[in-house]
């Protein structure tokens, strides 16, 4: 009986609380909030929201919340953190009343400015100010106590007193100051009200009648709202009044309606977008009333109902131009109300297994250990089944996994050990499993249930095969692998098709029975063989008013169209909320909705006429939404007769009519909140460096400016829309360095290592259901150069360069000049050179003891050098020879055109080829040449030059190459060449894995071989340039972070080198088929499993 009466109160609060539709979220001290006890709420021009409490001021963007309090009341911003009221004028300043008077806020220059008393001296006013009031005009009106009122008009300075002793108003002490469409409306503390004129300052009219009927002793601080109707609302703790100027009546009527709902004080009034009217009780929680109908509603806190208003006592009601109503509380923070935020209800009953609705519109809910409850819609009256042991006529398990409401009216409950029930008419019918009785129940463990036209039940096991029962005859007949072509025995899905086919879906596939003939066959994808579905355990099948097919797997929704043999599988990447689909359900929109592990997919279906094929448009609602937090049970969803669709999961149902949830189409404004600069915000005014990078607030400022050495920078910026900010997406992207849109949902962008250049950054906002607003924010962002790259220094190396070019001209034709005497002594050399040509051109013109074969004759390449020749030929030449395993010989010969010379060998490769390649190096010729003599020969490559300057460079040089060459081919017996290169480059890449400027010409160095042999070696060893293989092995270092760390995108991409995360994540896609955020999802995914 305790466990039947807990059960019941729970669904009677939920079902209460549901039914008046107002759910609310909140904020508290756990998330920022100096204090719970809140005094006003109020959102300024630029979009950020401001709440005043009782220990500070907070101004909140929908992420961060910013604290202004005074450790030093002498000093600080506030001359009491006890904040009570904020108001804004024309010039974008915060009023903020405190305990101890006024203070200023300029929201350019985020300062306070307490000094209130200097600044009313010069427009004309001798005093403190006791109340402020900022009109609809930006018009200030201030009341100084004792004195009475000034009006100051800003726009002309103009300054008009309204003074006790002038007798331009009656004296006594005004609690607060509004405005309606007679004019301005001043309090007094006896009740009394005094209307002035907008255009003369006189009084328009005057009410006494709540000092009378208080008494004219009695003082009390009385405080206004006006509503949209004009009507004009006066509360203070004695009560409430309501004033109609139009009709010149109170509307006692309306007032005495009030009052009989509830008699505590008012603290708070306001008015929402709907007209309703909210009053904000003290310890009675608000009131919400339609003034057309005159209906009213109370919301109060509910302790076992998390979207309930938080307290009881509600002391600040503000409704902001989004339409948004906050509800500022004594003791718990804030609640805040928008129908947008919570898409779905949520009643609390425990773990929901199966829902079904009889022919009376009654929710029958199954739950996973506390038996079967009846809910009664008109009367919300709930009725608990449970299983008890003495009594035979009770349910015969608490654990209830599916439910069948026949056409007869009758109730069939599977349940998990319990075998199978029917309820009817107050009575349970038991079918369990009979040993040796093979016209029973096969298996205790029911999961699916579905009736055919003819009234048979068909039963689904947990290991028992299909069953069907004709509850006319209590007869049974079995299906399983043994008997039939049935996948599998345990059976977790039945739905009777249009066609009259049962399709079952099992642990290891569908098969589909012809109900007709009982004949059944077995699918794992297309009948085609084509396609294979993403997983063979199947969690539901459904087929929709389309003949499509949906089936829920454990890695993905799979939709099957039979018209055409075609599978469409869907996955997170297409928008699937999670991999794990377990329910489905259709709408009266032809709309399906699948629930999953993580939420609650709306897909729209779309068929392409010419193709025949669909499109599937997906949107994701997860618990920020208003969906418990811990998923969905299988298959427990259903689709009420009413349109309603009611989701089973761990928590409780959640509630929602498809056609009626309202979607956020707020449009969304972006505004800049801070300005990091290596992840220190920057502050307003403060020096860094030498410059001020901030002279105003950020979303004040056109441009940033930095110099060359701050180049780590961040930007962050908010929406105006805080219907769930949590799902507002950002685009930003910055002109001058890359095209493309970045979307993310951090709110902020972040950069290093910017070129000194002009910049623009422009961002947008996409509101919580896709709505993209309307305008950007953008900011200039201005990197200077340093000062060796400045114009002035661009100017001096062009002046530079004009003059060592003139300089080298002079030279040049001085030296063309002396060349002149020796022109005819050049010619006849020359001549000599030809004639020395042509002879080595025949064949026979030299000795076969020279080494030398003529082209002619062996095919011999010749190659012509001048003295400049690089390291690079002699380079390639050995890194050949080592490839290819020849004898390498380096000689010198003093000139290869004279015969019989003799040639000193200056360093020799060998290797168990016989094949020798030489490098000869003529000192008497004034061009280098390489000949290379074919293999049935001595192969050589002859460097000739007629400067002693080469030997002792060249040669040395050559053997170095040798040398490297010989250590990387020779270092191991036993990997390749090929193989210890390669690892020696993997090697080094990933020592210096982290370093952005790691360069082909630093690995080449490394290597001991030019930028061209690497190349062609690593062209040739792994299809990849070096610039490709480098990043490679980046992506692949990058992959093992994501798998085995939980480091961000942006960090990963700069822990292996990426400057950009940008880039990052393009080449990330590029390697591996899909996004880093994806990539790290799955691997998890997987890790979990």
């Amino acid at each position: 009986m305790k466990k039947l009466g807990l059960v019941i109160v729970l669904l009677c609060l939920s079902m209460a609380v549901s039914a008046g539709g107002f759910m609310f979220k909140h904020l508290e001290v756990k998330d920022g909030l100096s204090s719970n006890r809140v005094n006003d709420i109020f959102k300024d021009s630029e979009g950020f929201m401001w709440f005043a409490t009782a220990s500070g001021l907070n101004r909140y963007d929908g992420c961060q919340m910013k604290v202004y309090r005074s450790h030093n009341l002498d000093l600080g911003p506030l001359p009491d953190n006890c904040v009570q009221k904020v108001q804004e004028d024309g010039k974008k300043r915060l009023w903020i009343r405190t305990a101890a008077g006024y203070t200023i806020y300029d929201s350019k220059t985020e300062s306070f400015n307490r000094d209130v008393h200097a600044l009313l001296w010069e427009a004309g006013i001798d005093g403190i100010p006791a109340l402020t009031y900022i009109d609809k005009n930006k018009n200030m009106w201030f009341y100084i106590a004792s004195k009475g009122c000034y009006l100051y008009i800003p726009e002309s300075q103009l300054l008009y007193p309204l003074l006790f002793d002038a007798g331009q108003l009656p004296e006594g002490e005004i609690t607060d100051i509004s405005e309606c469409s007679d004019g301005v409306l001043l309090v007094y503390n006896t009740g009394m009200i005094v209307c002035l004129n907008r255009d003369t300052n006189k009084i328009n009219w005057d009410l006494k009648e709540i000092s009378k009927e208080l008494g004219n002793n009695k003082y009390e601080t009385f405080s206004f709202f006006v509503d949209k109707e004009n009507d004009i609302w006066i509360y203070s703790p004695s009560g409430l009044w309501i004033y109609n100027p139009a009709e010149k009546k109170w509307q006692k009527k309306l007032r005495d309606l009030i009052n009989r709902q509830s008699r505590s004080a008012v603290l708070s009034v306001a008015q929402d977008l709907q007209g309703r009217i909210w009053i904000g009780r003290e310890h009675d929680g608000v009131n919400i009333l339609n003034k057309s109908t005159g209906e009213i509603k109370t919301l109060m806190h509910q302790p076992d109902d998390e979207r309930s208003l938080q307290d009881n006592t509600v002391s600040a009601l503000y409704e902001d131009p989004n339409g948004m109503m906050w509800l500022g509380t004594w003791k718990k923070g804030i609640s805040y109300y928008h129908e947008s935020i919570f898409k779905f209800s949520l009643d609390y009953v425990g773990d929901v297994t199966a829902v079904e609705e009889d022919k009376n519109g009654d929710l029958w809910i199954g739950t996973n250990n506390d038996g079967l409850i009846h809910w009664k819609i008109n009367t919300g009256e709930p009725q608990l089944f449970v299983r008890e042991v003495s009594d035979a006529n009770s349910l015969s398990s608490d654990a209830v996994s599916c439910l069948l409401r026949t056409r007869d009216g009758k109730l069939w409950i599977g349940t998990l050990g319990g075998g199978l029930d029917c309820y009817d008419n107050g009575r349970f019918t038991h079918y369990k499993n009979m040993v040796k009785n093979s016209k029973s129940l096969t298996d205790n463990n029911i999961v699916a249930l579905a009736e055919d036209k003819s009234g048979i039940v068909w039963i689904g096991t947990s290991g028992g095969g299909l069953q069907s029962l004709n509850p006319r005859t209590g007869e049974f007949n079995t299906y399983n692998t043994t008997t039939s072509d049935l996948a599998f025995n345990t059976v977790s899905s039945l739905y009777i098709t249009r066609d009259n086919s049962l399709m079952i879906g099992t642990s290891r596939g569908l098969s589909v029975m012809d109900l007709s003939t009982k004949k059944i066959i077995s699918l794992t994808g297309t009948k085609s063989g084509k396609t294979r579905f993403s997983n063979q355990n199947i969690n539901q099948v459904y087929e929709d008013s389309r003949g499509l097919i949906w089936i829920a797997t454990r890695e993905g929704l799979n939709i099957y169209n039979p018209k055409i043999d075609e599978l469409t599988i869907l996955a997170e990447k297409n928008g699937l909320s999670n991999l794990l689909t377990v329910g489905i359900v259709e709408d009266d929109n032809s709309n399906m909705w699948i629930t999953s592990a993580k939420g609650l997919t709306h897909i729209i279906p779309m068929l392409d006429s010419k193709t025949g094929m669909y499109d599937f448009r997906c949107n994701i609602y997860d618990e920020r939404d208003g969906l418990q937090s811990s998923g969905f049970n299988q298959r427990s969803v259903k689709k009420l007769s009413s349109g309603e669709i009611v989701i089973g999961g761990v928590y409780g149902i959640n509630r929602f009519f498809s056609d009626k949830i309202k979607y956020n189409e707020v449009l969304p404004n972006v505004f800049f909140t801070h300005f990091l600069l290596f992840n220190k915000e920057v502050e307003v005014g403060e020096v860094y460096g030498d410059k001020v990078i901030l002279d105003k607030a950020l979303n004040f400022v056109d441009q940033v400016e930095l110099d060359y050495k701050q180049n780590m920078f961040c930007v962050q910026f908010a929406s105006d829309n805080y219907i769930i900010p949590e799902k507002v997406e950002y685009a930003y992207k910055l002109e001058g360095f890359g095209d493309e849109w970045i979307t993310t949902k951090t709110g902020e962008a972040v950069y290093t290592n910017l070129f000194p250049g002009t910049y623009l950054l422009r961002v947008k906002a996409i509101n919580s259901d896709g709505f993209s607003g309307n305008e950007e924010a953008s900011l200039k962002i201005v990197v200077t150069p340093p000062f060796w790259l400045s114009t002035w220094a661009c100017i001096l190396y062009v002046i530079l360069f004009v003059g060592i070019m003139l300089l080298m001209c002079s030279k040049m034709c001085g030296g063309k000049r002396k060349s002149g005497q020796s022109e005819e002594q050049s010619e006849i050399g020359e001549d000599e050179s030809d004639e020395e040509s042509e002879e080595l051109e025949q064949p026979g013109s030299y000795k076969p003891e020279e080494k030398v074969t003529s082209e002619e004759e062996s095919g011999a390449v010749l190659l012509a050098h001048d003295e400049s020749i690089s390291s690079e030929v002699v380079d390639e030449v050995v890194s050949k020879a080592v490839e290819e395993e020849e004898v390498v010989e380096i000689k010198t010969i003093e000139s290869v055109l004279e015969e019989k010379k003799e040639i000193d060998t200056v360093s020799t490769i060998k290797t168990q080829r016989a094949r020798v390649i030489q490098l000869i190096e003529d000192e008497n010729s004034d061009e280098y040449t390489t000949y290379i003599v074919p293999e049935d020969e001595l192969p050589e490559v002859i460097i000739t030059a007629g400067s002693k300057k080469v030997d002792g460079i060249i040669p040395p040089a050559i053997s170095e190459m040798i040398g490297t060459k010989k250590a990387v081919s020779h270092s191991g017996n036993d990997e390749s060449v090929d193989e210890k290169l390669l690892g020696a480059a993997m090697k080094y890449v990933e020592s210096n894995i982290s370093r952005s400027d790691l360069s082909v010409e630093e690995l080449s160095r490394e290597l001991g071989m030019s930028r061209v042999n690497l190349y062609k070696r690593l062209v040739a060893m792994t299809g990849k340039t070096p610039i490709e293989f480098i990043r490679v092995i980046r992506l692949k270092h990058a992959a093992k972070l994501l798998r085995e760390t939980r480091m961000n995108i942006s960090e990963v991409a700069y822990q292996v080198g990426f400057n950009n995360p940008k880039y990052f994540t393009k080449y990330f896609k590029e390697e591996f088929g899909m996004l880093p955020s994806v990539y790290q999802e799955k691997e998890k995914q997987e890790q979990g499993e």
